[in-house]
Formats: C-alpha cells, sequence, structure tokens
C-alpha cells in the first residue's frame, strides 16, 4: 500500500481450495504502523544488512533457533577451541540451570503420577483379561475403555549390523547418518574457593 500508494486494498482468496468457497476481505491504509514498519526496515537494511551484522534471535522457540544455527554453522568442528563466556552470557546459563532444577521437581512429580496412573490403568486391563473393550455406564454418561494392539515394522540393531555386513550397497542406500549435539552445563568450583 505504501509502495502503491492506495488507501484501502481488496483481497480475494479460495478457501479450502474450493471455487465455491471465496473471502473477500479489505484491509485500510494505516499511516503510523506504515511509518513504523518503514522505520524497522530501514534500521534492519542499514544496520544489519549493510552493516553484515546478524540480527538477534528473537524467536521463543529453541529448537526453531538451534535448527537456524545448524543450517547456517554446518556440522559441528569437534577440535574448535572452547568459547569464552561473557558476563552478559553467564545470566542464560545460571537461568538455564534454574529452569533445569525447577524441571527436575517437575518431572519427578510427573513420574509420581505417570507410576499411579500406569498401576491404574495396569488393573483396568487385568480386569479387561484378553478383551480389547470396556464399558462403564452410571447416570453421566458412558466411558469406553479400549486396549487395542498395534503393530509396526522395524529393524533392530543386531539385523541393521548384519545388513550392514552383507550388504553394504544397500545399506548405504537406504540408511541415512544425521548429526545430533549434546547440551550441558557443568559447574566446577574455582580453586580460590
Amino acid at each position: 500500500m505504501a509502495v502503491m500508494d492506495l488507501d484501502r486494498v481488496y483481497f480475494c482468496c479460495l478457501n479450502g481450495n474450493n471455487e465455491d468457497e471465496v473471502i473477500i476481505r479489505h484491509i485500510d491504509r494505516d499511516m503510523d504502523y506504515e511509518s513504523e514498519l518503514i522505520f524497522l526496515e530501514e534500521d534492519f537494511w542499514l544496520n544489519n544488512v549493510q552493516a553484515q551484522v546478524e540480527p538477534p534471535y528473537l524467536e521463543n522457540d529453541g529448537e526453531l533457533i538451534l535448527e537456524s544455527l545448524r543450517r547456517l554453522m554446518g556440522p559441528s568442528i569437534k577440535d574448535a577451541p572452547p568459547v569464552a563466556l561473557t558476563q552478559p552470557q553467564s545470566a542464560r546459563v545460571f537461568r538455564y540451570l534454574e529452569l533445569k532444577e525447577e524441571k527436575g521437581r517437575l518431572e519427578a512429580e510427573a513420574k509420581r503420577l505417570k507410576a499411579e496412573m500406569d498401576r491404574m490403568k495396569a488393573l483396568i486391563v487385568a480386569y479387561m483379561g484378553s478383551s480389547c473393550t470396556a464399558v462403564y455406564e452410571d447416570a453421566s454418561g458412558s466411558y469406553t475403555v479400549t486396549f487395542n494392539p498395534s503393530y509396526k515394522e522395524s529393524i533392530v540393531k543386531e539385523s541393521l549390523l548384519r545388513l550392514k555386513e552383507s550388504h553394504p550397497d544397500i545399506y548405504t542406500e537406504y540408511v541415512s547418518v544425521s548429526e545430533s549435539r549434546r547440551f550441558s552445563i557443568k559447574y566446577a568450583a574455582s580453586d580460590a574457593a
């Protein structure tokens, strides 16, 4: 709208890939919002693109950031020298450790609840015997419990190793290797302490 100097734009789109369901909406130009966007775009262009400075990560999803870093940096370098963290980075280290401790407490409670749920499930399944379905009814409604089998095909590790030895060409064609990295923080007390 800013580029074309338009005060109103209409959008028309098919809904559900069905020509009988068309949605038409309009948007009116917001000069304040437009000015803010232009300012932010100019700042990004001057201070990041032209200055060749990577912008900070603003995403809340840590996995999304790690995936972006994998694509940007490529494979890890095992023999690279350690990076010295700065004082501002230490706040992230300490926050990570706090969150890890809190997660541990919550996981302990979740394990306790899971164990009790597993116990209740086992008692119900024992009562069901070899049946895959049970029903409970009362004045409020009915509950149907199912314990159905499921089947999946897999290759156990021993068979995969035999395949690699006897048919390395087939193994190489169908088995892919991916890199994963394990993150950890270890504390060591200072000698001066």
